[in-house]
Formats: C-alpha cells, structure tokens, sequence
C-alpha cells in the first residue's frame, strides 16, 4: 500500500495516517499546577524542619532506630553498604507483616516496599529475605533519614566524633534514640519472628509475620511516638 492510498479521503482528518494507533492517553495530573510540590518541597521544610510530609506512620520513627539499635548490639555489620542491605530486608519483612495483618485489611498503609512485599503476601510461605526496594538505603534513605537527622536522632556516615573519628555507617546519637528504639523492640520482643528469625536466614512463615503485625498495631505504640517526636520539635 502506498502513502497516498493509505491516507483517509476525509479532509477532516487530513494528514492523519490510517495505520497509526493512537498512543496517547490523556490522564489527570496529581498536581498540575505544583501547588503540592511547593507545599510538601519548599514550605513545608521551613516552617517545621525534621518533620515528615510524605507519611503518617508513627512507628517508622521507631522502627528506624529499632533496627540501628539491633545493628550496634549485635555488630552486624561495618559498612553502610551491609547497613542498606540489612535495612531493606528488615523493611521488607514489616512490608509482609502488614500485608498480612487481619486488622490492615482495606486499610491504606504507606508501607515500604509494597510493590514487592504485598504480592509476596499471597504466597503460602515460608518467605525468603529479600529487599523492599531497589533504593540505596531503602525507604529510610528515601524518607526518613534526614528528618531522624535533623531531630538529632541519628549521626549519619562520616559524622566526626570527638576524638575526629568518622562514623563508617549511621548510629543513633542520644537516649531519645535509644529510647525509640526499645519501645518497638519492646512491641515485638515476644513474638517468634524476632526470636527466631529476626538475624536469620528467611523471613517466617505467615503465622510468624502475622504475630509481628498484631504486636507492632498496638493502639499506645503510635501515640506515645508521636508524643516523643513532637517534644523533640517543641
């Protein structure tokens, strides 16, 4: 078929080849004037540095010193490559827990790493460790680091100590901290995930990842967290 017979005879569409599909797809933006961008961006940063925009999940609050905390006492690892991937699979395993949590149902989570956890959910188990996202640093990179910094929660890598000493990875930096961290290991510390399988090799099984879950939705878990960070920012 030649150009000239391919093109439709109707001047209305004039210039439009027959054989072309259409390709484009018109689709509503999110935010088309950047209004969000600006807020969440520019002004949000100003008027309460160290504060979060991006999620209303207490818990990673503490989750996040939990598992630097979990690092330190059991010398894990000596690089931030080991911390990222440690990290992620930790994060990946929340990610699980969550998804099969019976009280998490229909509700939006802003959990890390869904894209790969929630699939993996509905599978019999027992999971294998794997990462929540591609990301250095995971969601904690992504996310949640700069505010735990900024909240004098943690010292980041290369952070000088007194003696001139550069940090080889992140580490908590006051009892704040510490004092996070241990409220969710206090959460979790009985169940037979963090018991058994916490430093292990897999993840658990369905059972062992719900028991996480139901421990880790405690109602007073996540106000007392808020109640500590917005001291912090007070």
């Amino acid at each position: 078929m030649s150009i000239r017979t391919a093109l439709p005879r109707d001047e209305s569409d004039a210039a439009v080849p027959s054989w072309i599909t259409a390709a484009f797809e018109r689709k509503e933006g999110r935010d088309p004037l950047g209004l969000q961008s600006i807020t969440i961006d520019r002004i949000m940063p100003a008027l309460a540095p160290g504060i979060l925009a991006l999620s209303r999940r207490a818990r990673y609050l503490s989750f996040y010193p939990f598992l630097l905390d979990e690092v330190r006492r059991h010398g894990l690892t000596a690089s931030q490559d080991a911390l990222s991937t440690f990290i992620k699979q930790r994060e990946f395993e929340l990610g699980l827990a969550v998804a099969l949590c019976p009280r998490c149902a229909g509700r939006p989570t802003s959990v890390v790493g869904a894209q790969r956890s929630g699939p993996r959910a509905g599978t019999a188990g027992p999971f294998q460790r794997e990462e929540s996202v591609e990301s250095y640093l995971g969601g904690y990179g992504l996310y949640y680091r700069t505010p735990l910094t900024d909240l004098g929660l943690v010292a980041p890598r290369g952070h000088a100590l007194q003696s001139g000493e550069l940090i080889p990875f992140d580490l908590l930096r006051s009892a704040t901290a510490e004092g996070l961290a241990q409220r969710f290991r206090s959460a979790v510390e009985d169940t037979s995930y963090y018991r058994e399988y916490f430093l292990g090799a897999r993840a658990g099984s369905s059972l062992t990842l719900q028991g996480i879950s139901s421990a880790r939705m405690q109602p007073s878990t996540g106000s007392t967290i808020w109640r500590r960070v917005i001291r912090l920012v007070i």
